[in-house]
């Protein structure tokens, strides 16, 4: 899942760790015109409270302050 803030690009996927069960992992950038990424941040978040996509693209978002 893609989303978008202002300049920034908020990627979601959904994975499966070994040792911490389900979770979701955001990546979130800013692109630039070159097709680089800058100020890039990776967020992951194993447990109940989030479980959707969108819920972590919030999170993420939250955590930002974007």
């Amino acid at each position: 899942m893609r989303r978008y803030y202002g300049d920034w690009t908020i990627e979601v996927h959904e994975i499966l760790h070994p040792s911490y069960g389900h979770g979701f992992v955001a990546t979130a950038y800013i692109a630039k015109t070159s097709g680089l990424k800058e100020n890039i941040h990776e967020i992951g978040y194993y447990g109940n409270l989030v479980k959707s996509h969108k819920q972590m693209a919030d999170y993420a978002q939250k955590l930002l302050g974007i």
